[in-house]
C-alpha cells in the first residue's frame, strides 16, 4: 500500500464542517472527535486547497536546500497548473448538475463539498473504519429515499458492506469515491496518482450528480 502524498502530503488541519444535518448529529460528532481530534484532515480532496499545499511544500524544500529554489518553483508551478486546470473542471461539472448531494461512506470529503457547492451526506465519522450507528443507517436510508439518491459511494481499501446494505434498501447502486489515503497494488500498477484518482473522483460525481 502507497500513501498518494506526493505532492499533497502536508496536511492542513481545520476544524470538520458538518455537510447534513441529521438527528445524531452530536453522537456522531463525539465519535468524531474521538477519531481524529474533532478535525477533518482530508483538505487534499480539494484541488483548490492542494494548491496551497503544495506552495507550503516548495516554501520548505526551498528552505532545506535554498540552491535548488528555482528548480522546486518550476515544479511546483507546472503541477499547480495542474491542479487549478482539475478545478476548474470540478466547477464546470457542478454548475448546471441535476443535484447537490451525494452520500458516501465516511466524512472525508467536506471539503470538496464546501469548495463546489455540494452536500456530502456521510454514513459514518471521519474514520473510515468506523461502523455507523443504527440511528445514522436509518437517517441515511430516509435522506436517500426523500432525495432519490441512485448512487451510494464507497471506496477502495475499506469494506463496502455498509454503503451496500444502504443501496439495496433504497434501489440504488455502488460507486467509488476515493479519499487517496491509500492506493491499491492495482492503482500503483497503473501508475495511477493524485491527479488521475481525482478525474475518477470527478467523473463518478458527475455521474451521481446528474441522475
Amino acid at each position: 500500500m502507497k500513501h498518494d502524498h506526493d505532492h499533497t502530503n502536508e496536511e492542513t488541519t481545520e476544524e470538520h464542517d458538518h455537510d447534513h444535518d441529521h438527528a445524531d448529529e452530536a453522537t456522531a460528532e463525539e465519535q468524531h472527535d474521538h477519531d481524529h481530534g474533532g478535525l477533518d484532515p482530508h483538505v487534499w480532496l480539494s484541488p483548490a486547497l492542494a494548491v496551497t499545499e503544495v506552495r507550503n511544500i516548495e516554501a520548505g524544500l526551498a528552505q532545506a536546500a535554498p540552491e535548488h529554489a528555482a528548480q522546486f518553483k518550476q515544479n511546483a508551478d507546472a503541477y499547480i497548473a495542474r491542479l487549478e486546470s482539475l478545478d476548474q473542471d470540478f466547477k464546470a461539472a457542478v454548475t448546471d448538475s441535476k443535484r447537490k448531494d451525494f452520500i458516501t461512506q465516511h466524512a472525508a470529503f467536506g471539503y470538496l463539498a464546501k469548495e463546489y457547492g455540494l452536500q456530502q451526506v456521510p454514513i459514518a465519522g471521519l474514520s473510515p473504519e468506523q461502523e455507523p450507528s443504527a440511528a445514522q443507517m436509518a437517517s441515511v436510508i430516509d435522506f436517500a429515499k426523500e432525495h432519490q439518491v441512485k448512487t451510494i459511494f464507497f471506496e477502495t481499501l475499506v469494506s463496502s458492506k455498509v454503503s451496500e446494505t444502504i443501496a439495496s434498501e433504497v434501489g440504488a447502486k455502488t460507486a467509488v469515491l476515493n479519499p487517496i489515503e491509500g492506493l491499491t497494488e492495482e492503482e500503483i500498477a497503473a501508475g495511477m496518482d493524485y491527479i488521475s484518482v481525482m478525474r475518477q473522483n470527478l467523473e463518478a460525481l458527475k455521474l451521481a450528480l446528474n441522475e
